[in-house]
């Protein structure tokens, strides 16, 4: 039996390492999982042009993400490397991402230095594109899926032996045959028992459980994705393979029994009351999707929420999983012209589709949430204008968000901007249209605005007015849309993402908290009662900036 430390980055719920550590516990190991810093999202004054991670334009608000506005500080390295010498285990992997490259090299440098015993491996998107950086600090890499391979990394003769397994020698890359598609089935479910796993963060550390709501359930129905969008590496798992000489299918179901068979063990185990389908495109199989729905109704019963696409599902499945309790998800635009949805997205999705689509899914009562990927170096000021009558036939939201993009290394895309070197657009031009799509995707006040905008050239020069237009958007609108409990909140819990939902109302409530301002009370204490469907309010959370002094345990 060996210890094994799991770390990864601003991801309080990881369920890649929460897989590895079921494995590792299924062949008698003891594995710890450390997650540090939690993955929060906040109002920022304006965009930064040296960000690390995604920023976005949500209503009338910039955010920032992860790094940029939590960055690991020493302390927190330091009480990392107190709970590995605490731990003392024989390997220590880490879940990384490309964007998570240099801080990986901080974190296995800082505990090489504290504790050089233990073989340092790494896994994810990060070390499978970017194998030879990652081994620069590493002694092993995982490329692609390593269920089995960290298993044969725990034993270090074994490890160069090992399917999926890559090292460093003499300044070369080699590596050994990748393995083949394992069957989801026989996979044991995620880790979420609350042993040994704790958070570091806010210059701390504390069990999980404390930091995300144990009673909503994270599970996959599947591996990959059946798109081939560019910028996203969820759908490439195939093109990763093929670049070590491997084979491994775009997409991977799990048999609608095996899905059943975990929620009904979450249900007994953890007692939860909400499910979150975490796959790329859920149901994209009809067949398999009424099968699982039909299974799903009798045993579970649980409001969901997933992701779904225009491609793969019709009416016929948007009706089934609004009659089994989904009421929202996500319509994703990305380009409002359709030549670079085709060509440089890889989307291969009309305007007209994306009409219909989301006409359809308001038409089953389902609500909707905009993506746009802006500040895309391939969009001009032309095509960007071009697609504002596509976003005028569409139905109207208070939720739209506009995405900066990232073209991560490895990614198709990558490759295109690389090829043709795109001259992007100035900063204020992104800007500007981010804001004109959130005037016009609003509500048709806010597409009146809009085309004042568009009129007149003294919004294009000074952005802060355009700005206050989206304001007086967001304020003029009919009703207005606040933060509410999703479920019952109760007195000394912490509020996450999860608990909060928006809703609509006619006259102001008092006190309540605008919806887009809801990192206000974000992983904070709540000081009273919150009843599901109750407007939140600044004073519901110790801290709140009106809050002080308010409050007892």
């Amino acid at each position: 039996m060996s210890r094994v430390a799991l770390i990864s980055f601003y991801d309080r719920i990881c369920l890649s390492t929460r897989a590895l550590s079921a494995g590792l516990k299924r062949h008698g190991h003891e594995s710890y999982l450390l997650f540090l810093k939690d993955d929060r999202i906040a109002v920022i004054d304006s965009f930064k042009k040296d960000n690390k991670v995604y920023q976005n334009v949500f209503n009338n608000k910039f955010t920032g993400s992860n790094e940029d506005i939590n960055p690991v500080t020493e302390k927190e390295l330091d009480i990392l490397s107190a709970k590995i010498l605490e731990i003392r285990p024989k390997v220590i992997g880490i879940s990384a991402r490309t964007v998570s490259l240099e801080l990986a090299k901080k974190v296995v440098r800082t505990l090489r230095k504290v504790y050089p015993d233990a073989t340092y491996i790494g896994g994810g998107y990060g070390p499978t594109i970017m194998p030879l950086q990652f081994l620069e600090f590493l002694d092993f890499v995982c490329l692609g899926e390593g269920d089995q391979s960290i298993l044969n990394m725990i034993d270090n003769q074994k490890a160069k032996s090992a399917p999926n397994v890559a090292w460093q020698e003499d300044g070369l890359l080699r590596f050994n045959p990748l393995a083949k598609p394992l069957k989801l089935d026989n996979l044991p479910y995620p880790d979420w028992e609350p042993e040994n796993k704790f958070l570091i963060d806010d210059n701390a550390i504390r069990p999980i459980n404390e930091r995300f709501d144990p009673k909503t359930y994270d599970i996959f129905a599947s591996r990959g994705c059946p798109a081939n969008c560019s910028y996203c590496l969820s759908s490439q798992w195939d093109r990763m393979y093929r670049a070590f000489d491997g084979k491994m299918p775009k997409i991977r179901l799990r048999s609608p029994q095996s899905v059943i068979e975990e929620l009904l063990y979450a249900i007994d185990k953890y007692e939860i009351d909400f499910v979150r389908f975490k796959d790329s495109i859920f149901g994209f199989n009809k067949k398999w999707l009424f099968e699982f729905m039909n299974l799903y109704d009798r045993n579970i019963k649980l409001k969901f929420n997933c992701l779904l696409d225009e491609r793969f599902n019709d009416e016929e499945s948007v009706k089934r999983l609004a009659a089994s309790g989904l009421d929202y998800t996500i319509v994703g635009i990305q380009s409002t012209n359709e030549n670079i949805r085709f060509e440089i997205m890889q989307r291969k999705i009309t305007d007209e589709g994306i009409i219909a689509y989301a006409e359809m899914l308001v038409r089953n009562g389902i609500k909707i949430k905009y993506d746009i990927i802006g500040w895309n170096p391939f969009e001009t000021n032309e095509t960007m204008s071009a697609g504002v009558p596509f976003l005028k036939k569409l139905p109207k939201t208070n939720e739209i968000f506009v995405f900066q993009l990232s073209i991560f290394p490895g990614s198709p895309i990558y490759e295109k901007y690389n090829k043709y070197r795109p001259r992007p657009m100035r900063h204020e031009d992104y800007e500007y249209w981010a804001w004109i799509c959130q005037l016009i995707l609003r509500s048709k006040k806010g597409e009146e605005l809009s085309e004042l905008a568009l009129e007149d050239d003294y919004y294009r020069k000074n952005l802060r007015a355009l700005r206050k237009l989206v304001d007086q958007a967001i304020n003029e609108n009919d009703k207005r849309v606040y933060a509410v409990a999703a479920r019952d909140i109760s007195a000394r819990q912490v509020i996450t993402n999860i608990m909060i939902t928006w809703n609509e109302y006619d006259v102001p409530q008092a006190n309540g908290l605008a919806f887009d301002d809801k990192s206000v009370v974000l992983n904070k204490v709540a000081c009273r009662d919150i009843p599901t469907g109750m407007v939140i309010r600044y004073n519901d959370v110790f801290g709140a900036y009106e809050n002080i002094g308010v409050g007892k345990y």
